[in-house]
C-alpha cells in the first residue's frame, strides 16, 4: 500500500509537469487537422502509443478486414497517453483499443523501473475503463530494441507484471511480442531494426501483423482486393502499383454483386491538388445513383447497408476526370462476392473533351460559379455513359476538358492525337495496352476547343488522327459527331469538316465511318455545357441514331 502511494504521488507529479509543459502538442493538433480535413471512421479499431505505431503508416493494409485508425505519436510514454486520453482515444468513440507505449517510459531517469511503469499502465487502464468500461483493451509488450539493450531486464520485468495485471482485468488482453523478436540463440533479431537499432523495418510489422490480428475484435465484413475474379473494372487502368489498380479517366467504374446486407468501398483519391478530391457515383440495384465526393486521402466508404438478405449489385464511377488525378480501387468489404454477371458485348469509346467529361453538367450539390470547377463533374449521367447503357454496351471515355484535335485551350501543351495511347491522357506517361480494350463502336467529339481553324489543316489532322484510331481498332465503327456546345458558325465548319474527312477517307478505302450532327445546340450547363437533362437528350439522339445505323437493340 505505501509503494502505491509512492508511485501515485510520483505520477501525479510527473503528470503535472507534463500539464503545464503540453509535450507534444503539436502532434495532437496535427491529429485534430486531420480529423476536420477527413473525417475519422466509425467506430475504429484505434491504434495507440508510441513510434512503433506512429511509424506503421500502412497499418491498415495489415489487417484489411478491419476499420483502423492510428493516432499514435513518436516519442511518447504512457502519461502522455494520459494527458491527451481526450483527444487521441475518447473523441474517436473506438471499438477496441491497441496500445504500444512503455518502451520511452524506460527512458525516464534512475526512478523509472517495472513497477513504475506497471502503475503507469494501470492508471491508464483505469482512466479507459471509466469512460469504455466494455471496450476491448490489447496491450502489445515493449519490444526489445538493440539500442535499447542495457533497458532489457526491467523491460522483460516490466511486460511480466503488466501481463499478470492484465490477466485479471476484463475485456483485456496482453500480447507478447518480445519472444517473437528474439532469434534462436537468443538475441535480438536485428534484421528486423532500422538503421537506428530502434524502429522496425517492414520485416518487424509483418512479425508483428500474425501475433495481433486473433486479438482483434471480430469483423462482419471479408475484404476482397479489387483484382478478385468477381470484381470487373471498365476503363484504362494502371495495375502496376501495390494496393490495386488507379484510373484517371472521368467514366471509368467498377461493378460486382455482393451477398448480405451491407456493403463499403475501400478507396484511395490521389488528392492531386492539395486536399481537392474525385467524386464518384454509387448505383446500387439499379436505383438512382448516389453522387459522393471523396473525403480524404484514403476512405472506407459505406455503399450499402440494412438492406434485405439476399444479392446486389454494385457499380461505382469515377465522375471527374483525369486533371484532377487518379482514384485507386483498393478493395471492398461485405460478407461474401457473388458471382460476377456476364459482362455485355458491345463495346463503346467515346473520345472527346469536357463535354464527353460530363464537366459543368451536375449543378444540384454545388451551384455553377461557385466551389471549384470539378464540382459540376458528372461522367456517370454524361451522354456517353447514358447512351452505352441504353445499347447494352460496355464503355470508355477517352476524354479531357480543354482538349483539342490540332488546338487545345487554357494554355494545354497536347492534344488528343498526342496522348490518345495514354492511360493517363493528362499526364502522357503511362502507354495503354489496346488488347484489352477493342471496341466496336468509336465516337469522336473534338473540335469545340479548336475552334475555326483552316479547312485544309483541319481536315488533314483528323485523317491523321482517324488513321491513328484504325491502327489500334481495326474492326470498329467510327461515328464523327459534331460538337453539342457549337454555335451556328463553329457548327457549319466541323458539320463540313466531317463531310469533307468521311469522303476523303472513302477515296482511300475507309468505309466504316459514318458521321452525325445533333439537331441543336445545348448550353444549360456550367460555363456553357450541356446540363444533365441535356446530357440525356444529346445522348437520346445519337441511341436513336446508332440503332438505325447500326441496328443496336439491347
Amino acid at each position: 500500500m505505501r509503494a502505491n502511494k509512492f508511485w501515485l504521488a510520483v505520477l501525479l507529479l510527473h503528470f503535472t509537469i507534463l500539464a503545464l509543459s503540453q509535450p507534444f502538442i503539436n502532434e495532437v493538433n496535427y491529429f485534430k487537422k486531420l480529423d476536420s480535413l477527413q473525417a475519422p471512421p466509425k467506430d475504429p479499431i484505434l491504434f495507440i502509443g508510441s513510434s512503433s505505431f506512429t511509424n506503421w503508416k500502412d497499418v491498415q493494409d495489415y489487417f484489411p478486414a478491419h476499420t483502423i485508425l492510428n493516432r499514435a505519436f513518436g516519442g511518447s510514454s504512457l502519461p502522455h497517453l494520459l494527458l491527451y486520453a481526450e483527444e487521441v482515444i475518447f473523441r474517436y468513440h473506438p471499438k477496441q483499443i491497441v496500445i504500444y507505449c512503455g518502451e520511452n517510459d524506460l527512458t525516464g531517469g534512475p526512478t523509472i523501473n517495472a513497477d513504475s511503469i506497471l502503475f503507469r499502465f494501470q492508471r491508464l487502464h483505469a482512466l479507459i475503463r471509466s469512460r469504455l468500461p466494455q471496450v476491448p483493451v490489447v496491450y502489445l509488450s515493449m519490444k526489445p530494441s538493440p539500442s535499447r539493450r542495457k533497458y532489457l531486464a526491467t523491460m522483460q520485468e516490466g511486460n511480466a507484471k503488466i501481463n499478470a495485471f492484465i490477466k485479471e482485468q476484463a475485456h483485456t488482453k496482453f500480447v507478447d511480442v518480445y519472444s517473437s523478436m528474439i532469434n534462436n540463440s537468443g538475441e535480438i533479431n536485428s534484421s528486423i531494426f532500422l538503421s537506428d537499432s530502434l524502429h522496425m523495418n517492414k520485416k518487424g510489422y509483418q512479425i508483428w501483423q500474425p501475433l495481433i490480428e486473433p486479438f482483434l475484435a471480430k469483423s462482419s465484413f471479408s475484404y476482397f482486393k479489387i483484382e478478385d475474379s468477381r470484381i470487373r473494372l471498365a476503363g484504362r487502368a494502371d495495375h502496376s502499383q501495390e494496393g490495386g489498380p488507379r484510373v484517371w479517366a472521368s467514366g471509368a467504374y467498377i461493378e460486382f454483386s455482393f451477398i448480405g446486407s451491407a456493403c463499403k468501398l475501400d478507396i484511395t483519391d490521389e488528392q492531386r491538388w492539395g486536399n481537392h478530391q474525385n467524386y464518384i457515383s454509387v448505383i446500387i440495384d439499379g436505383l438512382p445513383a448516389r453522387r459522393l465526393k471523396l473525403n480524404g486521402k484514403r476512405s472506407r466508404i459505406t455503399l450499402a447497408e440494412n438492406l434485405k438478405p439476399g444479392i446486389h449489385h454494385v457499380i461505382i464511377c469515377k465522375d471527374t476526370e483525369s486533371g484532377i488525378g487518379f482514384i485507386q480501387f483498393n478493395g471492398v468489404l461485405c460478407k461474401e462476392l457473388a458471382p460476377l454477371k456476364k459482362a455485355p458485348v458491345k463495346k463503346i469509346e467515346f473520345i472527346g473533351n469536357s463535354i464527353t467529361c460530363g464537366m459543368g453538367s451536375d449543378m444540384n450539390a454545388v451551384p455553377c460559379k461557385t466551389g471549384q470547377w470539378y464540382d459540376q463533374h458528372n461522367a456517370w449521367e454524361s451522354y456517353g455513359a447514358i447512351t452505352a447503357r441504353a445499347l447494352g454496351a460496355q464503355w470508355h471515355l477517352t476524354s479531357e476538358s480543354g482538349i483539342g484535335l490540332m488546338k487545345s485551350c487554357c494554355n494545354k501543351p497536347y492534344v488528343m492525337p498526342t496522348v490518345f495511347d495514354k492511360i493517363n491522357i493528362n499526364n502522357d506517361s503511362l502507354t495503354w495496352d489496346f488488347n484489352k480494350y477493342q471496341p466496336h463502336l468509336v465516337t469522336i467529339g473534338l473540335g469545340q476547343n479548336d475552334g475555326i481553324q483552316d479547312s485544309a489543316t483541319f481536315c488533314n489532322a483528323y485523317i491523321l488522327f482517324i488513321k491513328k484510331i484504325r491502327s489500334r481498332y481495326p474492326k470498329a465503327t467510327i461515328i464523327l459527331i459534331n460538337s453539342p456546345m457549337a454555335d451556328e458558325t463553329l457548327r457549319a465548319f466541323l458539320d463540313k469538316s466531317a463531310l469533307s474527312v468521311k469522303q476523303a477517307l472513302a477515296v482511300q478505302g475507309e468505309k466504316n465511318i459514318k458521321n452525325y450532327t445533333f439537331k441543336k445546340r445545348y448550353i444549360g450547363g456550367c460555363d456553357s455545357h450541356p446540363s444533365l437533362q441535356e446530357h440525356k437528350e444529346i445522348a437520346k439522339e445519337l441511341t436513336s441514331f446508332l440503332r438505325k445505323e447500326l441496328g443496336w437493340n439491347k
